[in-house]
Order: C-alpha cells, then sequence, then structure tokens
C-alpha cells in the first residue's frame, strides 16, 4: 500500500489556504505570527484494505488561533473551513479524489486567557 499522508497533508493545506484567504495557514507557525491564523493540525492514517483495493482512512485537523476573546471569530472561520471541507472533492496526487466527511469541532480559551482556540477534525479514504 502506498502511504498518501504526506499528499493528504499538501491537500489539505490547499484547500484550508484557498477556503481561508487572506487569513493566513501554516504548518509550522512564524515566531511573530499574530492571530487570526489556523494551522494544519494532527492527522492520523489507519490501513482500511480489501481485497480489491489499497485504502487508507485519514484524519485531519485543523487549529484555528484567535486573539479575540469573544469566540465569534473562531467559530465563523470553523465554519468556513466546515463549508470548504464536508462531502467537498478534496484532490490528493497520485490518488483517487476523496471526500472529506466533519467529525467535530470544539473552541475553548486559552489558559493565558489571551484568546480563542477551534480545532475542527474530518475523516477521509485515499485509495491507490
Amino acid at each position: 500500500m502506498s502511504d498518501a499522508s504526506a499528499a493528504v497533508q499538501v491537500a489539505w493545506y490547499n484547500l484550508l489556504s484557498s477556503a481561508l484567504s487572506p487569513t493566513p495557514v501554516f504548518d509550522h507557525v512564524p515566531q511573530d505570527s499574530v492571530a487570526l491564523f489556523v494551522t494544519v493540525g494532527d492527522d492520523s492514517a489507519n490501513p482500511s484494505t480489501t481485497k480489491s483495493k489499497n485504502s487508507s482512512e485519514h484524519l485531519l485537523e485543523a487549529n484555528v488561533y484567535s486573539s479575540k476573546r469573544g469566540f465569534k471569530e473562531t467559530k465563523e472561520t470553523l465554519r468556513a473551513i466546515y463549508l470548504a471541507a464536508h462531502k467537498r472533492p478534496l484532490a490528493v496526487s497520485g490518488f483517487e479524489a476523496t471526500t472529506p466527511l466533519f467529525e467535530f469541532s470544539e473552541t475553548f480559551r486559552e489558559p493565558d486567557d489571551e484568546g480563542v482556540r477551534g480545532v475542527i477534525r474530518f475523516r477521509t479514504q485515499t485509495q491507490s
């Protein structure tokens, strides 16, 4: 089975960047970045191969960081991600197109009470 993890991450980053522009999307946050920004979150991949297909199930996350003390900006950004990703084609280079499905989202205040963070997760499959 070919590991699609790197290709999935590139596709996920490209989807987020396109959908959220001009909000910056980072894989690694530069030191002097100012919120509002989004990061490519944790991911995982598990084989789900059948007799006729090599496939993997992927969990994709995005994290929203807002310097606002209220939840509105974070929730609006999570909604934009949902609208761009849920049941929408995700082109993964070298693999059949996939369709992410929404799993959950969560918002919470940062421990220092200096902003709000949101997390959104999707599940998708890749096949080669």
